[in-house]
């Protein structure tokens, strides 16, 4: 029983066209029986309907039963309707993309009825009842709107509830099927209520147990209905014989009737029969019975009477509700994401266009890892190496206006660790000569090679380097090898292994340490380190000239300058400055808003362009020529043939004699000094040919108890004693200041362009989920208005979901992270540092972050769509 109590529903509440549908309305309903709901358009009975089937809400007290909802519990009346309350709707409310027989499976798996079989045979027993069995594979959209109307009947009454609420079932049906299903109505209404409500008195007065007049959203009357014994109805689809004239003649070949609605009716008729088949040609159209839908019947009309419906077999009684256990459960589960994928490929263009969507999101939230990484793990070993260790040249010192014997003191009182020649910045191949696995091929390093003392202190796997043949590499070069040779290989596996290192000598080391140092360092002994320092057959200078050896014979400079000022002197300020060749192609730097060239020695502040006066000789563009004297080259390469054009004698004269020589103006050596057993009578300058010079030198220690200090490397672990009083900062330190000015530039772009990144997706992740949402709304008004609760909704667009977040967003997040490794390693191993940076940690982050943040958004913007009645969502998006 069901019973309502002072029910009252607005429109417009307070608004000049304010609306009182429902106006103060009670009465009581029956457990059973078949009540009609009759009025005009507008008179309120729809709507009544409505809010008695929970659909819609209204203030005032409906108790169904022993459940009693005050002013509209959703949650409370949405349990009670789930399992108690079936729906016919006048628009139908099926999902056009399903089969007839999904739709209906649908709806009893919305209403917890999973087992497989009951689900068959409820099914394949109503659509029966309805005429529709045969239809049950086709799509709801191919069907015309009286077989949709009848799926809809057949999918309220394979529910099997107590009540059913019917909104013109019949509207859109013909006479027969009205009758059909107004007879099923009428049979299970013995022992369910059926709430219907229609237009049609005559179909009310037959049928109904209690009529109930509603007008201006009030009861006008309601009062058992006195039923019609018979009803008469129409059907253009039978034709009954006994109701028409009948003329009949006989010939030879047998009799000829003619049945005709006139009297009077006359026709020719001319019947041929060839080959045993009858040909009819007439004066009128002919058609034949047998391709038609009618059906003939040899008998009178009559009214439908009260026996005809009660002779209607339907019967619901065997409908099982049976508990869903765990295994049914976990069955839906694994049927609910088969069908999620099934729809996610077989989806409509629009959505197909929000699943795209979805994986450039995936590909932005990638991007936004990416900066995450490279702002949150910061490389210092761009600055420091080996634990706070920094290397100075001894060319460096000459900015102080300091004797070069300050290092040597400085390293005879403990602040200078290690000397040693200045190559510490050459790039080498380092080649592996050990495979771990035979069918991994063998891959190239670059690194550089050091040497530098208390290394042990940044070692994390083996011991340092104690013979001559061993080094101590980074670990970063460790990881890029071991990267090759899968999961199982290990740190402590390259210890002990041989490599080779190549660059103008092969060294064969053995790896005995890993450092922590994210570099791309090697660290060998101080011998081995000078053999490779100082190769026999020598090496290209370089690109950096000094301006007061760029002169002729007579002092005066061999070039021009074509704009901006000439060199100053060098003081104590450290104003490095350059003049650039004017077809120089190179890379300029900007700082504060001047112009830089970074040279192998720093960086060096742009005052003009120049061109040398004649074509004494070829100087390339890459040429620069500085203020800053050149690191003095120890030996020059004997044996030598220079053309007339590749150099310009600037001292002496060129050699005559055997026993003379003539050497290039940077490498220190002055006019009379003996080298190499030879007079030096000639000093030039010229071409980088010329300039090419042979290194012939001993240890450090012999440099050093020699007075050869040029082109020295030290490194050193404290601050340098120097005999200027006043406060300078070292070359070596400028140069650190400005690469971490840049690097720290470069972490709050990465720092931004994160924060840009993460806020654009989560923006375009909420436009996208909304779009999505509002795609699937139809979806959602039928599915509530079927009777599934919002925690079932809930969960049917939760397994959507991480189908469509894994098959788009998760695929894109991963690819791109995927490409940035392989083209991160790639740029790494090219310059020998980690350029770009790796976090296996913020990556394996981002994967439950994109989940979340899609699950947060559209649970927030579904829950705040469950928040309407069934039929307000029906109603405001136009279901």
């Amino acid at each position: 029983m069901i019973k309502v109590r002072n029910l009252n529903k607005y429109y417009y509440k307070g608004k000049p066209n304010e609306l009182h549908v429902i106006n103060d309305t009670s009465l009581e309903l029956p457990s059973y029986g078949l009540i009609s709901l009759v009025g005009k358009s507008g008179s309120g009975k729809t709507t009544l309907l409505n809010v008695i089937g929970g659909l819609d809400k209204a203030k005032g007290i409906i108790e169904y039963e022993d459940v009693t909802i005050n002013n509209y519990n959703m949650n409370k009346i949405d349990k009670y309707r789930k399992d108690n309350i079936g729906y016919i709707f006048q628009s139908y409310n099926l999902l056009p993309n399903e089969t007839v027989y999904n739709n209906l499976k649908i709806a009893l798996e919305l209403v917890d009825i999973t087992d497989p079989k009951e689900i068959d045979k409820r099914i394949e027993y109503t659509l029966k009842r309805v005429g529709m069995y045969k239809y049950r594979k086709k799509q709801t959209f191919a069907l015309s709107g009286g077989q949709q109307q009848r799926i809809s009947i057949a999918r309220a009454l394979a529910k099997g509830s107590k009540i059913i609420i019917a909104d013109e079932p019949t509207g859109n049906l013909d006479s027969e099927n009205t009758l059909e299903v107004m007879n099923i109505l009428k049979k299970i209404s013995k022992n369910t209520l059926v709430l219907l409500v229609t237009h049609d008195m005559s179909i009310a007065k037959f049928y109904s147990d209690r009529i109930i007049e509603v007008k201006d959203g009030k009861i006008e009357r309601d009062y058992s209905n006195e039923k019609s014994d018979s009803l008469s109805f129409s059907s253009m689809n039978k034709i009954y014989l006994k109701d028409y004239n009948l003329n009949e003649s006989k010939t030879n070949f047998g009799s000829v009737k003619v049945y005709s609605e006139e009297e009077g009716f006359k026709i020719d008729l001319e019947v041929i029969v060839r080959n045993g088949n009858i040909y009819i040609q007439a004066n009128k159209q002919v058609k034949l019975v047998e391709t038609s839908n009618l059906e003939i019947i040899n008998d009178h009309y009559r009214d439908l009477s009260s026996t005809d419906y009660e002779l209607n077999d339907y019967d619901n009684s065997w409908f099982v509700k049976t508990k869903r256990s765990l295994k049914d459960k976990l069955n839906g589960v694994l049927a609910g994401v088969k069908e999620s994928i099934h729809s996610f490929l077989h989806s409509s263009k629009k959505i197909k266009f929000i699943n795209t969507s979805f994986l450039l999101m995936g590909i932005i939230l990638g991007l936004a890892a990416v900066c995450l990484i490279n702002f949150t793990t910061r490389d210092t070993s761009d600055f420091v190496y080996a634990d706070n260790y920094n290397i100075i040249t001894s060319s460096d010192h000459t900015f102080f206006h300091d004797p070069i014997e300050t290092l040597v003191d400085n390293y005879k009182n403990g602040k200078i660790d290690n000397i040693s020649l200045s190559r510490e910045d050459s790039v080498l191949t380092f080649k592996h000569h050990y495979t771990f696995n035979k069918n991994i091929s063998i891959k190239s390093e670059l690194m550089v090679l050091r040497y530098i003392d208390n290394v042990e202190k940044s070692i994390v796997y083996g011991e340092a380097p104690k013979a001559d043949n061993e080094a101590v590499i980074d670990i970063v070069t460790a990881e890029s090898i071991l990267s090759h040779y899968g999961n199982k290989a290990k740190y402590e596996d390259l210890i002990g292994k041989v490599v080779t290192l190549y660059d103008n000598v092969y060294l064969e080391i053995k790896i005995v340490g890993i450092t922590n140092n994210s570099k791309r360092v090697a660290y060998i002994s101080e011998t081995l380190y000078t053999k490779w320092a100082c190769p026999v057959g020598g090496g290209l200078f370089g690109n950096k000239r000094y301006y007061k050896n760029e002169v002729d014979s007579d002092g005066n400079p061999l070039y021009e300058i074509v704009e901006g000022n000439a060199l100053e002197e060098l003081d104590i300020t450290l104003n490095r400055q350059a003049l650039v060749h004017d077809e120089f192609e190179g890379e300029f730097k900007f700082i504060n808003g001047e112009e830089y060239i970074l040279l192998s020695s720093g960086l060096y502040k742009v005052v003009g362009f120049y061109r040398y006066k004649d074509n004494t000789f070829n100087v390339a563009p890459n040429e620069v020529i500085t203020n800053v004297p050149n690191a003095n080259i120890l030996n020059a390469s004997l044996g030598m043939c220079l053309n007339d054009d590749e150099f310009v004698l600037i001292k002496g004269e060129k050699p005559d004699e055997v026993d003379e020589c003539m050497v290039s103006a940077y490498t220190g050596v002055s006019l009379g000094d003996t080298y190499y057993g030879k007079k030096v009578v000639g000093i030039y300058t010229g071409t980088e040919r010329a300039l090419s010079t042979l290194y012939v030198v001993d240890t450090p220690t012999y440099l050093l108890e020699n007075n050869k200090y040029s082109d020295l490397c030290f490194t050193v672990n404290g601050n340098l004693e120097l005999t200027n009083n006043e406060e300078v900062i070292s070359m070596l330190d400028y140069d650190l200041k400005i690469d971490e000015e840049t690097e720290e530039s470069n972490v709050k772009l990465f720092e931004l362009l994160s924060y840009i990144l993460v806020g654009i997706s989560i923006l375009f992740l909420y436009l996208l989920l909304r779009s999505r949402m509002f795609s699937r709304i139809y979806d959602i008004g039928v599915y509530r208005s079927l009777g599934a609760t919002k925690s079932k909704i809930r969960a049917i667009f939760t397994t959507d979901l991480l189908v469509t977040t894994t098959l788009t967003s998760f695929v894109g997040y991963i690819g791109i992270l995927a490409l940035y490794n392989f083209t991160a390693n790639s740029i790494n191993d090219m310059l020998g540092e980690m350029m770009f940076q790796k976090n296996n940690l913020i990556v394996v982050m981002g994967i439950p972050f994109i989940y979340v943040i899609n699950y947060i958004i559209s649970m927030i913007l579904l829950s705040n769509l469950l928040k309407k009645t069934p039929s307000e969502i029906c109603t405001k998006y136009d279901i």
